[in-house]
């Protein structure tokens, strides 16, 4: 084999390589009995969505806010074009408060469910990795549910965005499946 192409090679095997690292492990999920995708698709699509984005890091949270609702808009949800926002109520005609929640690294009892409550908080976990909940909500229900564990940074908008990318398609299934729910265990 030619030197430049043995190189070239290599170059895309190393990126290859380096791709994966920035991914997500989804380390549970669930889809709950009252979770129906049409019934995103109604209150999402060409709308405005809200998202809340939690955390326990007092920081540069403005920051935090915008590069989490950019990379769920760079990754977007098949089939739905909606603008994600932060703090803007997405209300359907019946009235229901329909949201995503994300918390960001969040520990101790901080659960799915807990993250659909009104006056939902995070404690701080440990540090290490970026732990990421991601919470379907119809008011303080919860519709479905993915919890993933990655490498990415908030400061990687490309990583992130790949790593919302796969929440969103565990939480926001292009179709309806029947009630699911999985605890893949910790990596």
């Amino acid at each position: 084999m030619r030197p430049a192409a043995l190189a070239t090679l290599s170059v895309i095997a190393l990126a290859a390589a380096m791709g994966p690292a920035a991914a997500a492990t989804i380390v549970a999920d669930s889809i709950e009995s009252g979770y129906d995708r049409s019934e995103f698709v109604s209150i999402a699509d060409g709308k405005p969505f809200k998202v809340e984005v939690l955390t326990a890091d007092v920081g540069d949270r403005p920051l935090m806010e915008r590069e989490i609702l950019s990379s769920m808009q760079a990754a977007g949800v098949p089939g739905v074009r909606t603008t994600f926002v932060a703090g803007q109520p997405a209300m359907s005609p019946n009235g229901s408060d329909y949201r995503l929640v994300v918390a960001v690294n969040p520990g101790g009892s901080t659960s799915a469910e807990n993250l659909c409550a009104a006056d939902a908080k995070v404690v701080p976990a440990a540090a290490g990795r970026l732990h990421l909940v991601m919470s379907f909500c119809r008011t303080d229900e919860l519709l479905s549910t993915a919890t993933g564990i990655t490498g990415a940074s908030l400061q990687d908008p490309q990583a992130l965005a790949s790593t919302m990318s796969e929440l969103m398609a565990v939480v926001l299934p292009a179709t309806t499946p029947i009630r699911t729910s999985h605890n893949h265990g910790m990596p």
